[in-house]
């Protein structure tokens, strides 16, 4: 068990978000105008004005560095390498569920003798027990020689924007193509890692078609189609999913490309201990499905006459997967009397049956659950299995408010606030509009300890950075909103005030 980690938080670095809504008229409009398909662009804007006193986007931080554990995933970890090499120099030989009880021969015993030499430099060494732990445990230090680690100096535009490499991970990618290519004469594909980031300055969304409520008014502003899909995307949640009828031929699919680093994680982590009890045997297909379901609008607006008892769902494509929200309480914008809702905590909890369909398997022993078990604690969403991310994440609250004790022990620093840690939207609920919002959000990773230097890392998720997404309409919606009020209420009034005076005239 390694040292809590420590941390402290600085900012904020604003933006200004500015969002284009891509259609044509009326060719965005289908089937008699029941349906309605758009694209969305967003760009960012760094505002020093609202950020803090002298921030600045070159400012640096130590932070996770997401390039190492992508890559410490699959030469650190004896599972993952023993997986790796098995696929390609003994692809015919059968894995055992645990690939270090295979045994090392063929194929595979030569060629990691011949690296082992290499990285030794003894021309007389001969392999004996154990041969693909002491490959890492060289791996290790060979990275720590260099300077490298779980950490790394970041600036704010790039892991926010521009994108990082690291140059460490980089000379030992390029290294372990030497070693191929002159000792083994293979030239590998390129496995060298494009930077990363969390978001993009500039984006564009695939396309939605929604519904425009013309015969349900319910149902307005509902997705129907995502990238002309009536699910989500395959490389969202599918591939993490378990569809088979058989559980007892339960077997994780094996991701055999090399360039695709954290595919070949997830299948060491699942291969270790899915082959006879994986995630079908706790979570039905039919289950698991929910998380690929299309459900709710985009957020941008709800249908008319919302009330304090619905369940507005909203789908979230950064996070690959719709959210629930729910009445909190009457809130006002500006002049405006409006309805406040929030996530609803269920989302978060690993307790709730419907969220199985985005659980893992734990790759290790943490928040003293055993690896192989279930489900990382309340609190936190694991979008691992989202390929779109292709990458760790982890997503909570900011400052993981409303997560498990055990989770926001590892940060005792971090304070949790209900009124500033957590997702609003404020609707007019006369007309559905949503008048103010703040997507609040914590972006996480999750940690792995390794054999070697870095056992020692205390297996959890970390915090990089917290967002609020933050709107407000402007007088233009604001004046228009006001006359729809009005003119509806005046309807409304005129309706009831006709139904009284036939009543009456009944009577008579």
């Amino acid at each position: 068990m390694g040292a809590k980690p420590d941390m402290f938080e600085v900012g904020p670095y604003s933006y200004r978000e500015t969002t284009i809504y891509n259609y044509k008229v009326p060719g965005s409009f289908l089937k008699d105008g029941t349906e309605f398909t758009y694209t969305k662009t967003t760009k960012y804007e760094f505002d020093p004005a609202t950020s803090c006193q002298g921030c600045s986007e070159n400012d640096t931080f130590i932070m996770p560095d997401i390039l190492f554990f992508k890559l410490a995933d699959v030469l650190l970890d004896p599972e993952a390498v023993c997986t790796l090499l098995s696929s390609i120099f003994n692809p015919d030989s059968p894995v055992q569920s645990n690939c270090l009880d295979s045994p090392v021969d063929g194929e595979l015993e030569t060629v990691l003798n011949i690296i082992l030499r290499v990285l030794l430099k003894d021309s007389n060494f001969t392999i004996g027990d154990h041969p693909i732990e002491l490959l890492c445990d060289l791996l290790s230090v060979m990275i720590t020689a260099d300077g490298g680690g779980p950490f790394l100096p970041i600036k704010v535009h790039e892991i926010l924007w521009d994108g990082y490499n690291d140059p460490i991970v980089s000379r030992l990618i390029l290294e372990i193509e030497r070693i191929f290519e002159s000792a083994l004469n293979i030239t590998l594909p390129d496995i060298s890692t494009p930077p990363v980031a969390i978001n993009q300055k500039v984006k564009t969304s695939l396309p939605y078609t929604m519904n425009t409520g013309t015969n349900n008014y319910l149902q307005t502003g509902a997705v129907l189609l995502y990238n002309n899909s009536k699910t989500l995307p395959d490389a969202f949640w599918n591939g993490w999913q378990c569809h088979v009828n058989d559980t007892d031929s339960c077997i994780p699919p094996q991701h055999l490309d090399i360039m695709d680093l954290s595919a070949k994680a997830f299948a060491s982590e699942a291969s270790t201990t899915s082959a006879s009890n994986c995630e079908c045997e706790v979570c039905s297909n039919e289950t698991a499905s929910l998380a690929s379901k299309l459900k709710g609008t985009t957020g941008d607006f709800f249908h008319a006459l919302v009330e304090k008892s619905d369940r507005l769902s909203v789908l979230v494509d950064d996070i690959c997967r719709t959210m629930d929200f729910i009445y909190q309480e009457e809130s006002k914008v500006q002049d405006i009397d409006t309805y406040r809702f929030i996530i609803d905590p269920s989302m978060f909890s690993s307790s709730n049956h419907d969220n199985c369909g985005y659980c893992r398997k734990l790759p290790r022993d943490m928040y003293g659950r055993e690896a192989g078990s279930y489900c990382l604690p309340d609190g936190v969403l694991d979008l691992s299995g989202c390929e779109q991310l292709n990458a760790d994440i982890i997503v909570s609250n900011p400052h993981f408010y409303g997560a498990a004790k055990e989770v926001r022990q590892m940060f005792p620093y971090l304070k949790q606030d209900a009124n500033q840690d957590q997702t609003t939207l404020d609707i007019e609920p006369t007309t559905g509009t949503v008048l103010a919002a703040n997507k609040r959000l914590q972006i996480n990773y999750l940690f792995k300890n390794y054999p070697g230097p870095f056992q020692a890392l205390t297996s959890g998720v970390y915090p990089i950075l917290w967002l609020n997404e933050s709107y407000m309409m402007d007088p233009h919606t604001h004046d228009q909103i006001k006359s729809e009020i009005h003119m509806k209420r005046k309807m409304i009034s005129t309706s009831d005030s006709s139904g009284s005076q036939m009543s009456r005239d009944r009577r008579k």
